[in-house]
């Protein structure tokens, strides 16, 4: 019952071949940045500065001086369109907001640097990207979607034909699956890897693979199959003692865990104290909780029981900032255990019920024996602690036989008092009765009356909405009279006209235009809820090219681009669906100051839910008017600076919100937003 505690370990020696990396990571990035046609260019050897200081700063932990080089990099690549060094700035970000545990921002650059990845075909970055994920995931406990990651990481490493990788993702992929109990699959995983590590001739692969099938024939009490790979894990990682310590300490852990199982207390004892000092002067401090939990659990089974709480306290106390919930299983259970022993039964049902609490359902039977048998001993010792009280009451009132008679008088007069009491509950409750009947018949007048305004409140809406809608076109007719007009003016008049009667007839003209727009996005936002569901197949791909046709005058006048990766058919409602993406892209468009602005187009799928991503290179959004930007005519700059009425994306959250999904905005304030258009993957076909 063990395997999923051993696989954990296992997975820190993983971890240390996955995440060693900032210094790998960055060695990578910048030989992928020295040979692929970047430009000579002065901002760009800024970056390349700013980039080497950033490293300098993470290998000297300073994590947030290093992610504002990097920020201050990314700023000045932005604009030269250089996407090999935006791949290389993306990893080196989410290495360092890994590092400060700043997860949500460490996933919006592995997604930027899958995105950039696919941009260019750049198999390599890609697998990173997964791995990246996948490393979040698993951070989350979100198994599934971790395993999803390593597996299109673990294609591309094959791809690539990077047999490391292919070994470090195997490893990794049974972990999961030992996490999850399927062992089979997880005996699997680990095989490959320990085969791609004798196949390479990589010790440090060879030890891991062998640990990780060797702790899992120790668990099935397979002991002789387990010490075959124990010596292979211990020649092998011999071999790589000086580069990697880390890993020969593991092998250490694996022959005290051998022993552990098999009996040899002692000797595991002894092993464990020496990985305790190793752990300890190196401020390892997970690896050392987990060495205090084999210590406390050794000396329970000696029956060393305030050892063994010793242990689990200190094992308590240091994982209490950590997110280790399996070690603060064990340790729970160890003390729930230990002071049960020691008849120390308050401390007992006190560490039993949090053990309770975070232990994992499968094991509820268990976990429920265990703790009721700790409760109703203390149950027990709380009854005979009432019976001494009892007995002694007893001799109390034998001493006290002589007032029999007056405690007779008292009970005549407690029992009148009593039958007084409940004449008078009585009344009160009749008196109750009434008063309930009377808030029934004013709960039922009130609900009558709700009914009738909520009638009229219908009616009112209607009408309202029934007059916008003639109130939009009625405002039309005189709009179109007024620039008709004006422009007949212009046209006869074009001769006599001075400058300033020209810009006063343009004023004219422009101000018409816009509250024609303004009245059509009114019209347009007044009468979504009238539109019928039709949900049918929609080409996305056919949607952005339909919308780039329609918005394509502003992508001439503004010299822009519209680019996207390929996009599926999905089910929703195909009009709707278009407005939002059109609406995206022409605000990308117009609020953007570049000389050539882009948008870009991407899609992904994540779990039962399609996300749309489109990201422009526009002006940016401040996180303090991110939620402002949905509501009605909420403008950040005045007409004279861009156009527009301010509707767009307040139009486009409540087309999402009504399709049952959401519209999400994402940027740094400074330059560039994504916007994020969550729509369900299970909508029926109408």
């Amino acid at each position: 019952m063990r395997f999923k505690g051993l696989l954990r370990c296992s997975l820190f020696f993983v971890c240390l071949l996955t995440l060693a990396g900032p210094d790998t990571l960055f060695a990578r990035t910048q030989q992928g940045v020295g040979n692929h046609n970047v430009p000579h260019h002065s901002d760009t050897t800024e970056a390349r500065q700013l980039i080497e200081k950033a490293q300098s700063y993470f290998k000297q932990e300073q994590y947030q001086a290093s992610v504002e080089c990097l920020h201050r990099a990314e700023t000045l690549t932005k604009p030269l369109h250089i996407t090999r060094m935006c791949i290389m700035i993306c990893r080196n970000m989410f290495a360092a907001y890994q590092e400060l545990g700043k997860l949500d921002s460490a996933l919006i650059y592995a997604d930027m640097l899958l995105g950039d990845a696919r941009k260019i075909r750049d198999p390599e970055a890609e697998m990173d990207a997964w791995n990246f994920k996948a490393i979040l995931y698993n951070a989350n406990l979100e198994l599934d979607s971790a395993m999803n990651s390593y597996k299109k990481a673990h294609q591309l490493a094959i791809t690539l034909n990077d047999k490391v990788a292919q070994a470090i993702y195997s490893s990794n992929m049974g972990i999961i699956f030992g996490q999850q109990r399927q062992y089979e699959k997880a005996y699997t995983y680990f095989r490959e890897a320990y085969m791609i590590g004798r196949e390479i001739g990589d010790s440090s692969m060879i030890a891991l693979g062998a640990m990780n099938i060797g702790r899992g024939l120790a668990e099935e009490e397979k002991f002789d199959s387990a010490k075959f790979y124990l010596v292979k894990a211990e020649r092998a990682a011999y071999a790589v003692r000086e580069e990697d310590p880390g890993l020969y300490n593991g092998v250490l852990s694996f022959q005290a865990l051998l022993n552990l199982h098999q009996g040899n207390y002692e000797r595991a004892e002894t092993q464990y104290q020496q990985l305790a000092e190793i752990y300890s002067q190196n401020d390892q401090s997970i690896y050392l909780a987990e060495v205090y939990g084999y210590l406390a659990e050794i000396n329970y089974a000696q029956k060393n029981y305030l050892n063994a709480i010793n242990y689990g306290l200190l094992d308590l106390n240091l994982i209490k900032d950590i997110p280790a919930q399996e070690i603060r299983e064990k340790a729970l259970l160890v003390l729930t255990k230990a002071y049960g022993e020691l008849r120390n039964y308050k401390e007992a049902f006190y560490y039993g019920e949090q053990y309770r609490q975070i232990r994992d359902s499968s094991y509820g039977a268990e976990v429920t024996r265990l703790v009721a048998e700790v409760e109703s001993k203390y149950e027990l010792d709380q009854k005979n602690s009432e019976n001494y009280q009892l007995s002694m009451e007893a001799q109390q009132q034998k001493s006290l036989a002589r007032q029999r008679t007056i405690i007779a008088l008292v009970t005549s007069l407690i029992t009148l008092l009593i039958l007084g009491i409940l004449f008078f509950f009585n009344l009160e409750y009749r008196h109750k009765k009434q008063l309930n009947r009377q808030l029934e018949a004013t709960v039922k007048d009130r609900t009558a009356e709700l009914e009738s305004t909520n009638i009229q409140l219908k009616k009112s809406i209607e009408e309202l909405r029934t007059f916008g809608h003639i109130t939009s076109h009625d405002l039309k007719e005189p709009l179109r009279n007024i620039s008709g007009f004006s422009s007949l003016l212009e046209r006869r008049l074009d001769y006599k006209l001075d400058d300033d009667s020209r810009e006063f007839l343009h004023y004219i003209k422009q101000n018409t235009h816009q509250m024609h727009e303004l009245i059509e996005d009114i019209l347009a936002y007044s009468t979504l809820d009238d539109q019928p569901f039709i949900n049918q197949p929609v080409d996305l791909q056919e949607m952005v090219n339909k919308a780039k046709d329609n918005l394509s005058t502003l992508i001439q006048e503004r010299n822009g681009s519209v680019q996207y990766d390929s996009m599926p058919v999905i089910t929703n409602n195909e009009a709707q669906v278009f407005m939002v993406l059109k609406n995206l892209i022409e605000n990308g468009l117009k609020y953007n100051r570049s000389e050539q602005p882009e948008v870009y187009l991407r899609y992904d799928r994540i779990d039962d839910k399609h996300h749309l991503y489109v990201s422009d290179n526009g002006i940016g959004i401040p996180a303090e008017y991110q939620d402002q930007i949905f509501q009605l005519f909420k403008r950040l700059h005045n007409r004279s600076e861009f156009s527009g009425t301010g509707m767009g994306l307040a139009i486009s959250k409540k087309i999402a919100q009504r399709l049952g999904g959401e519209l999400i905005v994402r940027s740094n304030g400074k330059k560039g937003s994504t916007f994020i258009v969550v729509l369900p993957v299970n909508v029926p076909v109408a």
